[in-house]
């Protein structure tokens, strides 16, 4: 992928539409296929912890789900959501992954960026 990252840095992009055009172009350097997900995330199985729990880590959870891949928690910086169940998963702070978890866990980031 940091030859898309380069190559995108080189290109100067004036309109949304030169935005997307890149990204067709592209398309195939960035995704990944389903099977493969569920091959390299398969070593992780119950140390899957999505970092985020909002409507982007609801979304991909049920990706997940759908692809019969587990999380086991929702990890999330706000502290009010600690210790409540979002989605069938408990929510618990990004410091007790570890404890929780342990060193291998996977930690995935789902959160919004807008």
């Amino acid at each position: 992928m940091s030859g898309l990252k380069e190559r995108t840095k080189r290109l100067k992009m004036n309109s949304v539409k030169d935005i997307f055009d890149t990204y067709k172009l592209h398309t195939k350097d960035i995704e990944i296929p389903l099977e493969q997900v569920k091959l390299e995330l398969q070593p992780y199985e119950n140390k899957i912890v999505l970092y985020g729990a909002g409507s982007a880590g609801i979304a991909f959870l049920h990706y997940l789900i759908d692809a019969e891949i587990f999380p086991c928690y929702f990890a999330d910086g706000d502290k009010e959501k600690h210790g409540k169940i979002c989605e069938g998963l408990e929510v618990i702070a990004p410091e007790s992954i570890i404890e929780r978890v342990g060193s291998d866990a996977m930690v995935i980031v789902t959160i919004n960026t807008d």
